[in-house]
């Protein structure tokens, strides 16, 4: 099962090939020793707790070169990062923290990603008597939608409910606005099961992902292209119009890392079968920017 750790890694590779950094160094320094497993020190410092929370550090010279791990706390000279060293720094190991954004642009693939191939969720509950129920708990508003309702569940042929027979409703419950599950033409008795299959975003973390293994690929290309788009920006919006053989090299760069871009998400849409662009995404899928605040069209939620 592929981790947060294996997405990252693998778009930072696609990047890499790509002649692209995303990092951006915050703060440097030589190592002591004499750190615990999770730990690098460094007595020169006076941080302010807990500022790196969250950032990354990697070490680049001596002892544990290449390891790179996530910061989970500090104290005024001392890091604690969220997984032990194979290799514990000491006093020839110099250190970068550094942000990576590449965390956000994976986060911002696995968004479209879902709009695209959702979850699919089952919930049963029993009926009561009434005609509305309410939702699952893990109901994301705004994103989920049911694709199906049986009932009574559980019959050798299934017994599907149309679409017009049920909609989702908002209710005041409690002096709380929330939506429900509506019957229109039924009234699901008590002993009998109600099923529904619904949608929600899929999740990357530490220990999980619930992508599906075949589409891991794709969505690391979606990701690379979001890290490729900013990169070009990076180069369209540096110049030195007093050198002006940088100039033109920015400007080449910033162009090949669009084309880029474009071609991670080509490669995206390819390997989801997708022969279309979809109608949101248009020239603004390849901006600089983030792009995961936009609206999807191809998984609206169903407000029947």
């Amino acid at each position: 099962m592929n981790t947060l750790a294996d997405f990252n890694a693998r778009v930072a590779q696609i990047v890499k090939d790509s002649a692209g950094d995303l990092s951006l160094t915050v703060e440097s320094g030589t190592a002591d020793a004499g750190g615990g497993d999770n730990e690098l020190i460094d007595a020169t410092k006076s941080w302010t707790t807990n500022a790196w929370t969250n950032y990354h550090v990697r070490v680049i010279h001596g002892t544990g070169i290449g390891q790179h791990r996530l910061i989970s706390s500090n104290t005024a000279t001392k890091l604690v990062v969220s997984t032990n060293w194979i290799t514990n720094p000491d006093t020839t190991s110099e250190y970068e923290i550094y942000i990576d954004e590449i965390d956000d642009y994976v986060q911002a693939a696995l968004k479209r990603y879902s709009h695209h191939k959702p979850q699919s969720l089952a919930h049963e509950f029993q009926g009561d008597g009434g005609y509305d129920y309410s939702l699952p708990d893990d109901w994301i508003q705004g994103f989920s939608r049911i694709t199906q309702v049986e009932y009574p569940y559980d019959q050798q042929r299934p017994n599907i409910i149309p679409h017009e027979e049920w909609t989702l409703f908002l209710k005041l419950m409690n002096s709380t606005q929330t939506f429900v599950l509506r019957f229109l033409a039924i009234s699901p008795v008590a002993g009998e099961y109600v099923r529904i299959t619904y949608t929600i975003p899929h999740v990357v973390d530490d220990s999980s992902s619930t992508v599906f293994d075949n589409d891991f690929d794709a969505v690391c290309c979606l990701a690379a292209s979001y890290c490729c788009g900013a990169l070009s920006r990076k180069y369209s919006q540096t110049s030195d119009p007093t050198i002006a053989a940088d100039v033109v090299n920015y400007a080449a760069k910033a162009s090949s890392y669009a084309s880029r871009a474009k071609e991670l998400f080509q490669a995206y849409l390819d390997q989801l079968g997708l022969t279309e662009v979809p109608a949101s995404v248009g020239t603004k899928e390849f901006d600089t920017g983030f792009v995961w605040g936009a609206e999807y069209l191809s998984h609206k939620s169903w407000h029947r």
